[in-house]
């Protein structure tokens, strides 16, 4: 899909040093189509009665009795990727990001036409996560069994196994990863909800006080869990155990409330110690907390923001921002070494087409992850009148430039000429690694399919007869191949990909 009228007047391409900068390149793709179907991705992933909300012809409402067997009603929510297993920590993350997409990037999305739909979407699962958080630090972690699912091929719709519902309690055992998630996603939709809804935003926020206080007296991390339950952090990643969770979520609450007690929290020894390489993703997310809490140094302040600020203490809020500028400096290719930046890597790795390398098992949910961290603190350096940047001589427009890049590969600007978005132009995968979209839906196939009998479907030769539209999956290897099989763990989308992307196509959106 070819755009001819959009423009980005904050993403071009040319040099970064010094002399007048070029005019903006003009869009290699349809920006407003994809963030249309990155939208649509989340509907497919709906858990639950869809009989009132939008989802697509081949979905139907499952998973209504989860949480029966516990006494609870926790039908709803989100799958957050080609399984049916909710996951609680992941499900709230990619809440966080799409409503960061939306706090951040409000006006480009009223623009497209796309933000009414956006806030639907988080509603949708932040009224979930309310359900988890069962109270007194106790939340539910997961819903359905990881071990039992790596075995089994159905639709949603036809499962109808005993659903276990494992939790955690933060201050007395293993959680605090999935408190301090949970925290975020309330405190984060609370700034969207509080200009139309402030009740329902007040009681997010309650939430994520509650959870917040609770989280932050725990010293114990899940990664140990229960026979069924998938560990938090899995052991293939690389996590900086609960602290990343916990500073996540004092920076939404910092931006809420910033109160003392989080002015404490964040002045922290250990925080300061923790990895802030552009490696943001579900598993670590120090990055982004650190961008969050800079943007109140580089971003427009109200008088009261600013008294505020001086108040608690600008050597916190300065200390993050020396370093994202760290990592900023790295990403950048050519981008002179600066003190800050001596223990980080110069350059960040990317592929030989440009794809940042920052994770092995998801490569490009950490490429836009990456790039929308770039978009956004380029924003807050050009609100700050900051024409340079963090480096010498690289300019806010660099870093969107970069960021763009990533988007545009992931659209199709590769080596392959392949978009990993599905639905996207005419060459996008064909064999999602998804059970629902593998599986003719019930209308036109009524059967229903066991663990067993669906094997058939994953190891099927014909391409999927469900069109996940908008998923985007995990991306290529290192070498930019891409195998297009059901049996490819990086042909299998997450819902957190899409919710940074909602954030990125809005602003690349707008004129």
């Amino acid at each position: 899909m070819q755009a001819e009228e959009k423009q980005d007047d904050s993403s071009g391409s040319g040099s970064a040093r010094g002399g007048q900068a070029p005019p903006p390149a003009p869009p290699l793709h349809d920006y407003k189509a994809a963030l249309k179907l990155s939208l649509d991705f989340f509907d497919a992933q709906k858990s639950g009665d869809l009989s009132q909300t939008p989802h697509p012809p081949w979905r139907n409402s499952s998973h209504l009795t989860d949480g029966k067997e516990a006494g609870r009603d926790l039908a709803g929510g989100y799958y957050v990727d080609g399984g049916g297993v909710k996951h609680t920590g992941k499900m709230a993350f990619a809440m966080s990001m799409l409503a960061w997409s939306i706090v951040e990037y409000d006006a480009e999305l009223d623009t497209t036409g796309f933000k009414q739909r956006a806030i639907d979407l988080l509603k949708w699962g932040a009224d979930w996560l309310l359900k988890a958080d069962v109270g007194r630090g106790c939340v539910v972690a997961q819903v359905g069994d990881s071990a039992a699912q790596n075995e089994c091929w159905q639709r949603p719709e036809d499962d109808s196994a005993a659903r276990p519902v494992y939790t955690v309690v933060g201050g007395e055992g293993p959680g605090a990863e999935v408190l301090g998630d949970l925290a975020a996603a309330f405190a984060a939709a609370s700034h969207v909800f509080g200009e139309f809804d402030p009740g329902y935003a007040a009681l997010l926020r309650d939430h994520a006080s509650m959870l917040f206080t609770v989280a932050s007296s725990t010293a114990t991390t899940d990664d140990t869990a229960p026979p069924g339950a998938q560990p938090y952090h899995p052991s293939s990643q690389s996590s900086p155990d609960f602290h990343d969770e916990l500073l996540w979520a004092a920076a939404w609450l910092w931006r809420t409330t910033m109160s003392d007690p989080l002015h404490q929290y964040l002045l922290k020894p250990q925080l300061a110690s923790l990895p802030y390489s552009l490696s943001f993703t579900h598993a670590n997310k120090s990055a982004g907390a650190a961008v969050l809490l800079a943007s109140f140094v580089l971003g427009p302040m109200e008088e009261e923001d600013e008294r505020t600020t001086q108040a608690y203490g600008a050597d916190v809020i300065f200390r993050f921002q020396k370093l994202v500028e760290a990592s900023m400096c790295s990403s950048v290719a050519d981008a002179p070494s600066t003190t800050t930046a001596e223990t980080l890597a110069r350059n960040m790795p990317r592929t030989p087409g440009g794809l940042l390398w920052l994770d092995d098992s998801e490569p490009l949910h950490a490429a836009v992850q990456a790039a929308f961290l770039l978009k956004t603190y380029s924003r807050f350096l050009k609100a700050g009148a900051e024409d340079e940047g963090p480096c010498s001589g690289v300019s806010p427009r660099a870093l969107a430039t970069l960021a763009r890049s990533q988007v545009d590969y992931l659209l199709g600007s590769n080596s392959q000429q392949f978009s990993y978005m599905v639905g996207f132009d005419d060459k996008y995968p064909k064999f999602v690694r998804h059970r629902g979209a593998s599986i003719p839906s019930l209308a036109s196939d009524p059967t229903v399919y066991t663990c067993s009998s669906g094997q058939q479907w994953l190891q099927s030769s014909s391409p999927n007869p469900n069109i996940l539209s908008g998923a985007v999956v995990g991306g290529p290897d290192n070498h930019e191949e891409f195998n297009d099989s059901r049996d490819n763990r990086l042909n299998e989308p997450a819902l957190y990909i899409n919710a940074a992307l909602v954030g990125l196509l809005a602003s690349f959106s707008s004129p």
